[in-house]
């Protein structure tokens, strides 16, 4: 065999160079987040963009439609529109993540492990760092009142921002869509509703109070709760949200499609 070596260009897989959009996307995204702007902020228009950065105006469309899928910028249009910064709430993202956990194939037993190893503490902590206006409004969501889905999900989002970890609620909120479908798709009875109300009763109490071992405990208890249910119902091993979940009927879609 021959010493010869492999030319660089073929042994190593080029790397292509950032599109012109996503590096003015770059610039801009590093402006909102490294100067600190409010949400509200008045950015450059599309023509100033254009001139200031000697760029076509389908580059920096292509740029501001990144940062619009990112939630960072809200675009009017119109005289009295305009380019203004949005600070994108966690909820944003459950959308995506929920089709990332679908394509996956999460298990709803890796939820519950995952719940388990976040919200606890989250409880715990929310017992310390809750404000008089969370109390409140965080015991006022257990009061009884008819089963709804997003307001049980909604409470788990509450005891989150509670916490005062930012990564608590950013993790907790993001799981909101998942978790919205999945309690959707498992039609409980009123007496498993009146049984969440129930617990989400003694966790509000346990944080209005203070104690964070109790708090800590009471969500323990409710998830553990929740997932022997659905290990009763031989669902710990299926995806969270099941594939004919994704499938809508034939009607709907010819609907959708006009």
């Amino acid at each position: 065999m021959s010493g010869s070596t492999v030319p660089d260009s073929v042994a190593r897989p080029s790397i292509l160079p950032p599109k012109a959009g996503e590096m003015l996307a770059d610039d801009i995204r590093a402006s909102i987040i490294g100067d600190a702007l409010p949400a509200g902020t008045r950015l450059p228009s599309e023509r100033e963009l254009v001139e200031q950065h000697g760029l076509s105006r389908a580059t920096v469309r292509e740029a501001l439609r990144l940062l619009d899928a990112e939630g960072l910028i809200t675009i009017k249009r119109g005289p009295r529109g305009g380019i203004t910064v949005r600070h994108p709430d966690p909820t944003h993202f459950s959308r995506s993540l929920a089709t990332m956990v679908a394509l996956r194939g999460a298990s709803l037993g890796q939820l519950f492990d995952f719940r388990l190893s976040i919200e606890p503490d989250a409880a715990a902590a929310a017992a310390t760092m809750i404000t008089d206006e969370q109390r409140k409004v965080l015991l006022d969501s257990t009061l009884p009142r008819d089963a709804e889905v997003p307001e049980s999900v909604d409470f788990h989002v509450q005891v989150s921002a509670a916490s005062g970890n930012a990564l608590y609620h950013i993790v907790v909120a993001s799981l909101h869509e998942v978790l919205e479908q999945h309690v959707t798709l498992e039609a409980l009875s009123d007496d498993a509703w009146e049984q969440t109300r129930s617990a989400h009763e003694k966790i509000a109490k346990a944080i209005a109070s203070g104690n964070a071992t109790k708090a800590r405990n009471a969500m323990r208890w409710h998830l553990e709760r929740f997932r022997e249910d659905m290990a009763e119902l031989g669902r710990l091993d299926e995806w969270i949200i099941p594939r004919s979940a994704w499938h809508r009927p034939a009607t709907h879609r010819a609907t959708a499609l006009g």
